[in-house]
């Protein structure tokens, strides 16, 4: 089936409307993946500041200790690792296992509605 100009341009911009509204906004930032491994009890306490760092949670382990892998943007990394230290007295380790640009979108204080 041929189009003509105007079937082509029918064509084209229903398929980039659909395009744009499947679209999804990212936010990629310098990212440290880091390992947190910690004695049972402090794991509420924990996880209940994790959300104030805008973390991303890879993954979570649970055996004698609780490890968790999480993404955190660089430059709040020092920060949560004072907190911890703090919160712990020193006795969670950490473990920076890679530095990478991971995706903070669904992290992120909200976007303006121009972007949207």
């Amino acid at each position: 089936m041929l189009l003509g100009a105007s079937g082509l341009t029918r064509a084209y911009s229903a398929a980039a409307a659909l395009a744009v509204q499947n679209a999804k906004i990212q936010c990629f930032c310098q990212a440290v993946r880091l390992q947190i491994t910690m004695d049972y009890p402090l794991y509420g306490k924990v996880t209940y500041i994790l959300p104030d760092f805008g973390i991303l949670e890879v993954s979570s382990q649970f055996s004698d200790q609780v490890t968790l892998c999480l993404d955190i943007k660089k430059e709040t990394h020092p920060l949560l690792e004072a907190r911890l230290t703090e919160l712990s007295c020193g006795t969670i380790r950490t473990e920076v296992l890679m530095e990478h640009y991971a995706d903070f979108a669904s992290v992120s204080p909200a976007l303006p509605q121009v972007l949207l």
